[in-house]
């Protein structure tokens, strides 16, 4: 997820040579500037080493990554502000799953990725690893009604005040996006309408992979 350019070159041989291999590209990589992330005091939190996003978004348009992912470590600033001196000595790791999507969103309007292959490496692609494909991942007769609407043409901003997490803040704070996710649906429920969440907690169900109890 975080791997420097030369990891993309590594991964791609030994998926040439035939292993059996895989990785993730951890989204936050292909937005945040080191500029941001000093302004944002995060800058001991999982951003250093800023890579070439050229690369980044070449490695997966070309699948030599298979999965697009983003962190969501929810702690407050009171809890990782000793990270700002010594991050061994706090909880440490970018916020993200509710600006997810507005970000990839975004970089589907500036013409980044296209939406079919956002839908494949955030879906499609994971399910398939986990081989709970198509019952996951997948729009057909049999698979649970996981959907997500979105609006790609609504512009929004980023703001903290907005931010659902127990966290309370966002690295993304003032970030101006186009494409918003409106409603979403678990197992044919709607838990979002309209951008408010209306589901109860404890709908969410654990699906495991193989060999994995639930």
């Amino acid at each position: 997820g975080m791997m420097k350019e030369e990891g993309y070159e590594v991964l791609a041989r030994a998926k040439a040579e035939g292993i059996d291999a895989h990785g993730e590209m951890e989204c936050n990589v292909l937005f945040m500037t080191e500029e941001r992330s000093k302004e944002q005091g995060i800058y001991n939190l999982g951003f250093k080493g800023f890579r070439d996003k050229k690369k980044s978004w070449a490695a997966i348009n070309d699948e030599v990554v298979d999965f697009c992912i983003i962190e969501h470590a929810p702690h407050t600033l009171k809890e990782i502000e000793p990270a700002l001196k010594n991050a061994w000595e706090a909880h440490t790791g970018p916020m993200g799953s509710q600006e997810f999507l507005p970000l990839m969103l975004t970089a589907v309007n500036d013409g980044l990725i296209t939406l079919n292959h956002l839908v494949k490496m955030t879906s499609e692609n994971s399910a398939k690893f986990f081989k709970i494909w198509p019952k996951k991942g997948a729009m057909q007769t049999g698979s649970d009604a996981d959907l997500t609407i979105i609006d790609l043409n609504k512009e929004d901003e980023i703001k903290t005040e907005n931010m659902l997490s127990k966290c309370g803040y966002t690295p993304w704070n003032g970030y101006k996006v186009k494409g918003m996710p409106t409603h979403t649906i678990v197992r044919g429920k709607v838990i979002m309408d309209d951008n408010k969440v209306i589901g109860e907690a404890g709908f969410g169900e654990f699906v495991p992979g193989p060999g994995m109890k639930k």
